[in-house]
């Protein structure tokens, strides 16, 4: 009998403590659904990375500019690549897509003329741009746990400043498009890894090819939900 009532005892006290615990798990939120991971809000973000210009018309319509007498002869380079910085915040209206707002400065164009004469140097010049784009783009989500895939697009606003006079050159409409990864560290924090680019347009002022512009960037997040 007493045995019995041991028995019944342990029993009862396995099934209430098994009982209890699930009821803690169960109250507890666990952070491990992709709504859980990729909600609905708010965001901001800052961006780094390597960025190329490409002034395609821009460098072969220079080349007259820099056009000299018949005996001075006149080399060109051009350095287009280097450093990116960005800045962005966006609202997601659900798991899967939203909107963004960024800003993204390109590195500096630079456009060097070496003038020389029967092979000796007598001097040269540089042109320089400095060219940003602020974007506004409607962004496609694809979670996967704390993964997610993204893709963007929508309107670029390029505008360029000469930086040799620290004077516009025009602005001009763009084609704005990204995509990437995103990964989240925990609730409110990610990290991503993207492409980003603005294509197309004339400078306003010169008439002539503004080309294509592209980087890619490592960025952090912080979300609001």
């Amino acid at each position: 009998m007493v045995r019995m009532m041991k028995k019944t005892l342990v029993s009862s006290i396995v099934a209430t403590v098994i009982f209890s615990s699930t009821a803690i798990m169960a109250a507890q939120p666990m952070y491990q659904t992709i709504k859980d991971y990729y909600g609905d809000g708010p965001y901001v973000g800052v961006d780094l990375g390597y960025g190329f210009d490409n002034y395609g018309d821009y460098y072969d319509k220079a080349a007259t500019d820099y056009a000299g007498p018949l005996n001075v002869q006149t080399t060109l380079t051009k350095k287009n690549a280097g450093f990116t910085f960005g800045a962005n915040a966006g609202y997601y209206f659900n798991r899967y897509a939203g909107i963004e707002l960024n800003y993204l400065r390109y590195p500096d164009y630079k456009l060097i003329a070496n003038y020389s004469v029967d092979g000796v140097s007598i001097g040269g010049t540089t042109r320089g741009l400095e060219p940003g784009a602020l974007n506004f783009m409607v962004t496609g989500r694809l979670p996967v746990g704390p993964i997610a895939l993204f893709a963007q697009l929508g309107y670029g606003y390029m505008f360029e400043t000469l930086s040799t006079q620290n004077a516009s050159v025009g602005d001009h409409n763009a084609l704005a498009a990204a995509a990437g990864i995103a990964y989240k560290i925990n609730k409110n924090i990610g990290v991503n890894v993207k492409w980003i680019g603005d294509f197309g347009g004339k400078i306003s002022a010169t008439n002539r090819g503004a080309g294509n512009f592209s980087a890619i960037t490592g960025g952090v997040a912080y979300y609001f939900y």
